[in-house]
């Protein structure tokens, strides 16, 4: 084309990848079937042997769930149909969409060229407006002036700006390209995302993962209670154990109750001879209580005569503390003239102490005396010819 193209090489690229895919379309050949069917006919005496051994392994799963208690996995279905005509059925099915996906193949090639045709009209009456467009303003700006210099504009200056303008025009072109892919891929990525969390009908992922944390928390009640079964499984037992002891035990309590019975019965009789004893007994207990109480009073008595004697004693009861008081007599009547010249030693200090006091204040008195006449004789002073005059002193400034 001689008209500039407002498509990037990125662009041109994209469209023959797309020519390429309708090509190999349009080249589409429909799959030979019949040696998958042969094939089949020959795995089948497989299929039988490998169906036997399935059986038997459903036969000691069933044996293991029946020994742990979950006969709710042996539940059959209600779905019998062979699994044969499924597979058939399944084969039919996708001929069919292989068939549709060609019709669709064929019908969206048709639509791509019908675009592509008028991608390329809208193309070339946009780019021959464009050129007019361009034209018409470098005739318009060839002849202006400036207002600022008053020169007429080159025409350099105005291809110049021209050019700027059809580069600019091309870059958004492709920006706005590039925008619109990548918003149909978020959409697209958005979409998918939201197939991936919908499972079903009005069914979510994250519903089925709530399920699946639920299940996991139910379980472990389960576990937990099956646990607490098995605990009051064996207390019974052990209660049973201790109900049979007990029974065994009255058993044997009752044949000793009635041998004690017996010898009770026994003990009866020779209670009365030892009742008879007993009062014998107590006619002399009380004879012997009177004698008691005599010997007590005697014994009294005896007490107070020998605290009275100790009384009177004093010490001679107690020859350690009579030696002990001997002996300090003794040292006192020792110790008797050292006190006599302590004391004449006392009062003899005593008064040296008096003598040397009395010298202390006559010393006292005699130098308050000569102090007070020299600063008499040292105050004094002649005036005017008069020693019986003094001169008046003021006191210093402070």
């Amino acid at each position: 084309m001689d008209q500039f193209a407002l498509i990037s090489p990125e662009e041109e690229e994209e469209e023959e990848e797309e020519e390429e895919e309708q090509e190999e379309v349009e080249q589409y050949i429909p799959i030979d079937r019949e040696p998958y069917y042969a094939r089949y006919k020959l795995l089948i005496p497989e299929r039988n042997s490998k169906k036997v051994k399935n059986n038997l392994l459903h036969r000691k799963m069933a044996e293991y769930f029946k020994k742990k208690k979950m006969e709710h996995v042996l539940k059959e279905t209600d779905q019998d149909v062979d699994s044969q005509q499924k597979y058939e059925k399944k084969l039919q099915a996708l001929a069919e969409f292989k068939i549709l996906e060609a019709r669709e193949r064929n019908s969206t090639a048709n639509e791509l060229d019908d675009m592509r045709a008028q991608r390329d009209e809208q193309l070339a009456l946009l780019n021959h407006q464009f050129d007019a467009m361009q034209s018409r303003e470098k005739e318009v700006g060839s002849g202006l002036i400036n207002t600022k210099t008053g020169r007429e504009i080159p025409t350099k200056l105005v291809e110049q700006l021209i050019k700027r303008q059809k580069d600019k025009t091309t870059e958004i072109a492709s920006k706005r390209l590039a925008y619109i892919k990548l918003r149909d891929r978020v959409g697209e990525k958005k979409d998918a995302l939201h197939k991936l969390d919908v499972i079903g009908e009005d069914l979510h992922l994250i519903d089925y993962e709530q399920l699946q944390i639920e299940h996991a928390s139910y379980t472990d009640k389960v576990k937990e209670r099956d646990a607490e079964l098995i605990r009051l499984r064996f207390k019974c037992s052990g209660s049973m154990q201790c109900l049979a002891h007990v029974r065994e035990k009255c058993a044997a309590l009752q044949m000793d109750m009635q041998q004690l019975k017996e010898q009770y019965e026994d003990v009866g009789s020779e209670a009365d001879d030892v009742s008879v004893q007993f009062m014998l007994a107590i006619t002399l207990g009380f004879q012997c209580r009177e004698r008691l109480n005599c010997v007590k009073q005697e014994r009294d008595n005896y007490r107070t005569s020998i605290r009275r004697l100790v009384d009177d004693s004093g010490l001679l009861t107690k020859p350690k503390l009579l030696s002990h008081m001997e002996q300090s007599l003794e040292e006192v009547k020792m110790l008797d003239p050292r006190i006599d010249e302590y004391k004449r030693h006392f009062e003899m200090t005593e008064q040296a102490l008096k003598a040397i006091k009395d010298n202390l204040a006559n010393n006292r008195t005699r130098n308050s005396t000569s102090s007070q006449s020299s600063e008499i004789t040292k105050g004094r002073k002649s005036y005017k010819g008069r020693p019986t005059l003094f001169i008046p002193m003021l006191p210093p400034a402070s």
